[in-house]
């Protein structure tokens, strides 16, 4: 299980900023940016949601016409158990372009570039659920994203996937000094809905 960055105490909420680079879900040249998209070269995915079960107490997630975007969860001191919290659902275009959200813990929910919009907007505000200890970065992937067999709607095969993503974050109350991202690459790890990647090594400045 990879290391998370430790939410402080006093943190009530979470902005992202910066948030750029391209992925695929295939093994093709990276054209989704961190808002998500369609992959290329295959058109059973095209139109399709991204519908992922739940696993070992963190909640999945709905997301409609949407692949390989970023998502974070909050969880506490204690490891995630069954059952999990309700999927968030992203059924509509509206419902990516709050101006805040509040996550509960082990709670997959949707950060994508952290604006309002695809690239433009005002920046959105996550706010900490309480008892929030780690935040963790990823990549919400499945088999055809939950569509064709059921056995496709459990979190897993990263092993095709390409491209990486990167910014910065920053919780309130701190420094004001934006906190790196590590780079996000949606590959295989051993942590049920996170991808690989999150070594986690760049430091505050």
């Amino acid at each position: 299980m990879p290391s998370g960055f430790v939410v402080p105490n006093t943190a009530t909420k979470a902005t992202f900023e910066a948030i750029g680079g391209l992925t695929n879900c295939i093994k093709a040249s990276p054209v989704m940016g961190p808002d998500g998209g369609w992959c290329v070269n295959d058109p059973m995915f095209a139109g399709k949601d991204t519908q992922i079960n739940s696993y070992g107490g963190i909640a999945g997630i709905v997301a409609r016409e949407r692949q390989m975007f970023l998502v974070g969860v909050f969880l506490g001191s204690a490891p995630p158990t069954d059952p999990a919290p309700d999927r968030i659902s992203y059924s509509t275009p509206a419902d990516y372009a709050l101006a805040s959200y509040g996550p509960l813990l082990n709670q997959i929910f949707f950060i994508g570039d952290g604006l309002t919009g695809t690239g433009s907007g005002t920046i959105q505000t996550f706010f900490v659920p309480t008892g929030a200890r780690r935040l963790y970065f990823g990549f919400a992937d499945a088999f055809y994203f939950g569509h064709y067999s059921a056995s496709g709607l459990d979190p897993g095969h990263y092993g095709d996937n390409t491209g990486a993503l990167a910014g910065t974050f920053n919780f309130d109350g701190l420094d004001g000094i934006p906190t790196p991202l590590p780079i996000l690459t949606p590959e295989p790890a051993s942590f049920a809905l996170i991808a690989a990647g999150l070594a986690f090594l760049l430091r505050r400045k």
